[in-house]
């Protein structure tokens, strides 16, 4: 598996899987952190992904929120998206085969309202080499703004067409990614 995705990392020039090899100390650049909120899917779609992010980036301005709507770009584009990232949050569908170009030690959370997770799976995150954080789903009121406890968790329609994330949830898992990030080396990356 290693050497198919070296191959795939070489054909649409991205960078090499093992930031170890371009290890450089400038803290000042920016987590990067792919959010997807399959906003065209008929299940699984993160309704308040927009006003999450506007809360919390003035907590971490030092994070690139990138967030995208819907994949419906070009593959070359969806990989360069995903190699860019540190992070990967997004509700689960298809578009998760697009790990097979994340760099290693990718941090990844999943979001689904009764799906099976992929980035739960011991072996897919061994094969991708990164590692992930859990993501409890409701389909009542059980994850809500008035939680004691800092649980990541989101709150699925009955019908599990769409969810939402508590703010306080989504600052917590922001929170996490930016303090397991700081914990690696920051690279340097050619282009936004």
């Amino acid at each position: 598996m290693d050497e198919f995705r070296d191959e795939v990392f070489n054909h649409f020039g991205l960078r090499p899987r093992d930031r170890k090899e371009m290890i450089e100390k400038d803290r000042k650049l920016a987590t990067r952190i792919l959010l997807y909120a399959n906003e065209s899917g008929d299940k699984n779609r993160w309704d308040n992904l927009d006003q999450l992010v506007r809360k919390v980036k003035g907590k971490h301005p030092h994070v690139d929120f990138h967030i995208v709507q819907d994949f419906d770009i070009p593959i070359a584009e969806q990989a360069r998206l995903f190699n860019s990232a540190d992070a990967v949050v997004m509700a689960t569908g298809d578009h998760m085969a697009n790990s097979i170009f994340v760099s290693d030690d990718t941090i990844f959370a999943e979001l689904a309202c009764g799906s099976p997770s992929l980035t739960n799976n011991p072996r897919f995150m061994e094969l991708i080499a990164g590692s992930s954080t859990s993501v409890d789903s409701y389909t009542t009121s059980s994850c809500s703004e008035s939680r004691s406890d800092a649980a990541l968790c989101i709150t699925c329609l009955q019908d599990k067409s769409s969810f939402t994330m508590p703010s306080a949830s989504f600052e917590a898992l922001i929170d996490d990614i930016v303090k397991r990030h700081s914990g690696k080396t920051s690279v340097v990356r050619d282009e936004r």
